[in-house]
Order: C-alpha cells, then structure tokens, then sequence
C-alpha cells in the first residue's frame, strides 16, 4: 500500500468518524424524520468507509457475496447512503410543498 492510499483511508476514518459522532449526537436531540434520515445516511457512509478499509487489507474481501461478478455488499454500501440523503431531501421537499 502506497502512503497516499494510507493518508487517503486514515483521512477518511477520521472526518468520517467524527462526522458520525456528531450526527449520533445530533439523533439524541431531534425527532424530525428528515434530519434522521439524514443522520442514517451519515452513518451508513460510515460502515461504507470502515468496510472499504477492511476490503483493502482482505479482511472482508473473500467472504463478501458476489453475483455475476458484482459485490453485493459494496454496491449496496457506497448506494445506501445516497437513497437516504434523497429520501431526506423528498421529505423537505413536500414539507415545503404541502405545510
């Protein structure tokens, strides 16, 4: 592994970690569903960036499900976050629309 790769995950492993901190922080003190959604989100990009982590050093990588040649796990993990920030987004968008 070259150093930047390195630089590159303890960088990630760390903005990340305290990023979920505060947004599990943050969860204790809202109940409005677009910011917990939002939170979610935050958190399953978290588990994404531990798991690429563990994939790069080959913990994980030979016991992940593959079909047709695609990691499940990987695909579902770096997608996730995404669907939840877009749900969130929908969420204020009608709030907005309909009061």
């Amino acid at each position: 592994m070259e150093s930047t790769d390195f630089v590159f995950m303890m960088s990630n492993i760390i903005v990340g970690g305290i990023t979920t901190f505060i947004a599990v922080l943050l969860w204790s003190r809202t109940r409005d569903v677009a910011w917990i959604l939002m939170i979610v989100g935050t958190i399953v990009y978290y588990i994404y960036i531990i798991y690429n982590v563990l994939d790069k050093f080959g913990i994980v990588g030979n016991y992940s499900p593959i079909i047709y040649g695609i990691p499940i796990v990987k695909v579902v993990l770096s997608n996730l976050p995404l669907v939840f920030f877009a749900v969130a987004f929908v969420v204020v968008i009608n709030r907005k629309r309909f009061p």
